[in-house]
């Protein structure tokens, strides 16, 4: 009766540990909603940006050499994000420099054309050219899961860090979005 009774209470705590580590995993894959603090201007923005931080600034307020270079936005050059599929191409930071996308789509979720590598904190720019706010998820390239979301409010832009640990990922815009941006 004793070795029964033995059995069933290490059983019984090992079941226990087991569904503590699955919960434990479970809420750390759950995406992160950052903190989101609006602004008056881009000035405002601070030099070294605060982790788990989305600011918020009228699109205007950004100054003319942090704003995306026009003649990067040409679909030859392999830079502008128009791509409905999930993107299986890696962009390197280090080695290519920021990444400059943009795009639009109606009836479809749009993501960048690639996955970004190279980096563990990325620093993400997304101006939302509509009236109504536009939602931002960000996510792993293994099993594509999503780790972190923000929002950007309607004709406004947003500037955070992305910290996306070791892993490929990429951005993704649910459908009736227009936006433009960089990761770097």
């Amino acid at each position: 009766m004793t070795k029964i009774r033995r059995f069933l209470c290490w059983f019984l705590l090992v079941s226990m540990v087991v569904c503590q580590m699955m919960v434990v995993a479970y809420a750390s894959d759950s995406p992160m909603r950052p903190v989101t603090i609006v602004l008056d201007s881009f000035d405002e923005v601070p030099d070294t940006l605060a982790p788990n931080t989305v600011y918020i600034f009228p699109a205007e307020t950004m100054p003319e050499e942090q704003t995306i270079p026009q003649h990067n936005l040409v679909t030859f050059n392999n830079i502008v994000a128009r791509g409905i599929d999930q993107p299986t191409e890696v962009w390197n930071i280090f080695e290519s420099g920021k990444y400059y996308f943009s795009g639009s789509a109606t009836t479809d979720d749009l993501y960048t054309q690639y996955r970004f590598t190279s980096k563990t904190e990325y620093t993400v720019y997304v101006n939302n050219l509509r009236s109504s706010a536009q939602t931002v998820n960000c996510y792993r390239s293994q099993y594509n899961t999503l780790f972190e979301t923000f929002e950007v409010p309607g004709n406004s832009a947003a500037l955070t860090t992305v910290d996306a640990g070791y892993a490929t990922w990429f951005l993704g815009f649910p459908k009736k979005c227009n936006v433009e941006g960089y990761v770097g």
